[in-house]
């Protein structure tokens, strides 16, 4: 019986860490998930005002949307892109975004070396009575 004692303290001891890594991992991938779905959400923002547009405002308005969402969104971005191309798909024109995004720690303050580069891309035809 001797032999055992102080087995549950090394076990903690081992086991902590591997857990607190667990816990932490968990947090970060559940934060990069929520930050993905909205920059989702900011890129199908940011092609529905440019398929609304008119001709060459289209980019300037979906960059400025795409800054207000993020803002407005609480994402912090150390280098946020936005790019705007016209399509036509079948005889049906509209707008891609694409965008990407370098999150910041900011926000997991226990890892603050971990950023990742989110790509998100959204799509919206032109609203023929508004747009050119």
């Amino acid at each position: 019986m001797t032999r055992e004692r102080g087995s549950s303290s090394g076990e903690l001891v081992i086991l902590a860490p591997i857990m607190m890594m667990i816990v932490l991992l968990a947090f970060y991938v559940g934060r990069t998930t929520q930050t993905s779905a909205i920059l989702q959400h900011v890129a199908d923002v940011a092609a529905r005002e440019a398929s609304i547009a008119t001709g060459q405002r289209a980019s300037r308005v979906a960059i400025a949307a795409s800054q207000r969402e993020l803002t407005r969104n609480k994402v912090h971005c150390n280098k946020a892109s936005v790019q705007v191309e016209r399509i036509s798909v079948q005889g049906t024109r509209g707008v891609l975004v694409h965008l990407t995004c370098r999150t910041s720690a900011k926000d997991l303050s226990l890892l603050p070396l971990v950023q990742s580069t989110l790509r998100v891309e959204s799509m919206s035809v032109f609203d023929r009575y508004r747009a050119e």
